[in-house]
């Protein structure tokens, strides 16, 4: 819930300090920035609505059914305008 709106928040975990090499890392954080960049400008009624994104934040907590859950620093996140309906995964 943000805002007082149901939102799905998507989470890129580019993964532990010493997991990854340097250059890896840039790679998911450049990818990541390039999504939420062209995610914040799309407005059509078959794309979710762009709320909002965080990239190595410490202290983002996600309210969900069962209380509140923390991101760890290594996690990216994007939110955006929840839809019921299920999951388009076959």
């Amino acid at each position: 819930i943000y805002d007082g709106q149901d939102v799905a928040v998507k989470l890129l975990d580019w993964g532990e300090e010493g997991q990854r090499s340097q250059a890896e890392v840039s790679s998911v954080r450049t990818a990541f920035s390039q999504e939420v960049s062209v995610w914040h400008r799309l407005d059509h009624p078959n794309v979710t609505k762009f709320i909002g994104a965080a990239m190595g934040t410490q202290d983002l907590n996600i309210q969900t059914e069962n209380g509140f859950i923390g991101i760890p620093r290594n996690l990216c996140c994007v939110v955006v305008e929840y839809l019921p309906g299920g999951t388009l995964k076959s």
